[in-house]
């Protein structure tokens, strides 16, 4: 399943999947995902979203800050999903905790 984000006015398919959040977290020494990881989490969730609803994928690694620049609005929808991703990975929604 893939969400839909806007990007200069046009709809694109964004899917934060586990593969995507390993391709950002492989760029840290440590693992960590930081507020620069955003760019690259953005880059791969497109990518992901583009190859599940079988889309050509057009963006570059490049474009991506200036893409957040513009739209802080998704800064923070894919910080949230980074955070609620390594949280289910890191057992943060398991019953009990």
């Amino acid at each position: 399943m893939t969400d839909q984000v806007t990007i200069n006015g046009k709809q694109y398919p964004y899917r934060l999947s586990y593969k995507a959040l390993k391709q950002v977290s492989s760029l840290s020494a440590k693992g960590e995902i930081g507020i620069d990881s955003a760019e690259h989490a953005l880059y791969w969730a497109l990518k992901s979203g583009h190859q599940k609803e079988n889309q050509e994928f057009t963006f570059e690694m490049k474009d991506m800050e200036e893409i957040l620049e513009e739209n802080f609005d998704l800064f923070i929808k894919v910080q949230k999903d980074m955070t609620a991703m390594t949280d289910k990975i890191n057992g943060g929604n398991e019953p009990g905790k």
